[in-house]
């Protein structure tokens, strides 16, 4: 990948074993620091956060943006910040908090 170029990428995460989404997210953001532009879709709520910690850790200076798209009333939401947090509803952050729950009541 070269500077200018631009990525595509639907659900990088797929398949890959967890331990790998660290090195996945912060080669991402060395490509973005090297000029390619980057268009993730994820469900991945380890993956959005390794992203995150990528990008502190490494002090990014390209701006990233998050957004979610969700149906309220038959109708598309849009949703978008530039930090993580600010985005809502963020799907995979509402199911790991109901599987959480879930797993607790456990006996």
């Amino acid at each position: 990948m070269r500077n200018k170029s631009l990525l595509f990428w639907d659900e990088p995460e797929v398949n890959l074993n967890p331990k790998l989404m660290k090195d996945l997210a912060e080669a991402l953001v060395d490509l973005t620091e090297k000029g390619v532009q980057i268009v993730l879709a994820t469900h991945s709520l380890y993956l959005l956060r390794e992203l995150t910690i990528a990008r502190a850790r490494k002090s990014a200076k390209i701006p990233a943006r998050f957004i979610a798209l969700s149906l309220v009333d038959d109708v598309v939401r849009v949703s978008q910040s530039d930090v993580l947090e600010d985005v809502d509803p963020v799907a995979s952050l509402d199911a790991e908090l109901e599987q959480g729950d879930r797993y607790l009541e456990l006996p």
